[in-house]
């Protein structure tokens, strides 16, 4: 049986593959994504690489720290690019995302640059999907 998440519209999408479309999509920057579409998967991207820092990479020999640091690499371009992509749907400056590296604010700005709506008309990236 395949899991179906059922969205507030009525869309119905098998959870394989809306994460197969993501990952597809995440090196595309000139596109748009939407809320609907960013938050389950970026989750779930977030959520997997705590895992490896929490479980996996303490227990992991210093030989393999090359292997470490190309896993925490990949796993940062599938949640980076589709960052871009959303900052993009919102049509605000991409600029802004360097202040994630203001201690504890930056954080927040980029959080809230995430949260806001889609830009409802046809930007650069194409037109709004939501």
């Amino acid at each position: 049986m395949k899991q179906k998440i059922i969205f507030s519209g009525g869309d119905v999408m098998n959870l394989i593959e809306g994460y197969r479309d993501y990952m597809m999509r995440v090196g595309r920057i000139k596109e748009r994504m939407t809320r609907k579409e960013f938050w389950p998967y970026f989750l779930f991207n977030f959520m997997l690489m705590a895992l490896y820092e929490h479980f996996i990479r303490p227990y992991s020999f210093e030989l393999n720290s090359f292997f470490n640091a190309l896993v925490f690499a990949v796993v940062l371009v599938f949640i980076f690019g589709p960052i871009i992509q959303r900052v993009n749907d919102a049509q605000l400056r991409k600029r802004f995302l360097l202040s994630i590296f203001i201690p504890y604010a930056g954080v927040v700005i980029v959080a809230l640059m995430l949260l806001q709506k889609s830009y409802p008309g046809t930007t650069e990236y194409g037109p709004c999907r939501s």
